[in-house]
């Protein structure tokens, strides 16, 4: 894949894999504690490396922010939609200040390949190379997208033929910003961008009839499993 410069204002799909697929998520704290640094690492200021091993022996939750002193009121990126699989990840991002994508998953994968390896006693490389991304540039890939990442846990689930059940399963998969969106007012949610939310939805129910409108498309025209392959080398 070619090289992609991050434009600031604009809206960006990152993504990698484990190498040679392997997973990178063995634990639920090893999920939160990566969530968690999409907080805590997005921050113009240094970041205190000795507290990144330390905190390593923490069994994380979702939302137990770090809470490093480094963090201040001008973000990298704004972070719209996530999804963190067994062995890949997913997120939407869009540029606050030049260089921030770069900058950000710089600190985010160098972060979480440290606490992981030190935790699994190992060494070496545990992503395939650099992150990937692709410029969003249209508001129906944008649409698209927000689903795509969201449904990407609908591949663990044998059977996706009642919408419900499979969005029941979705309300229950911590480690997505579909639970963001479901359950969004206005206080926000301290991992996606507010005023995104909002210029794409009225509420979190409004999301919540979109997303069963979505299935219903897909299950017509296609099945979920393709539908959250299509396109992207992260399976």
């Amino acid at each position: 894949m070619r090289k992609l410069f991050f434009e600031t204002g604009e809206i960006y799909h990152v993504y990698n894999r484990g190498t040679d697929k392997r997973n990178i998520y063995l634990k639920r704290d090893d999920y939160a504690r990566f969530l968690n640094y999409l907080i805590d690492f997005n921050s113009l200021n240094p970041i205190d490396k000795k507290r990144v091993i330390e905190e390593k022996k923490k069994n994380l939750k979702r939302g137990e922010i770090l809470q490093y002193e480094n963090i201040d009121d001008d973000p990298l990126v704004d972070i719209l939609a996530f999804c963190l699989m067994p062995n890949h990840f997913h997120l939407l991002l869009r540029q606050k200040v030049d260089g921030g994508i770069t900058k950000f998953m710089q600190r985010i994968l160098t972060g979480y390949v440290m606490a992981f390896n030190i935790k699994q006693k190992r060494t070496g490389v545990l992503f395939q190379g650099r992150f990937k991304a692709v410029h969003v540039d249209k508001q129906e890939y944008l649409d698209y997208l927000i689903f795509y990442i969201h449904f990407n846990p609908l591949s663990l689930v044998k059977d996706v033929s009642d919408s419900n059940g499979t969005l029941n399963f979705l309300n229950t998969y911590e480690w997505s910003s579909h639970i963001d969106y479901s359950f969004m007012d206005k206080k926000g949610s301290i991992f996606v961008d507010k005023e995104f939310f909002f210029e794409n939805f009225k509420n979190g129910k409004e999301y919540l009839k979109k997303s069963k409108e979505w299935l219903r498309i897909i299950k017509e025209k296609n099945n979920i499993k393709n539908f959250t392959a299509k396109g992207i080398d992260c399976e």
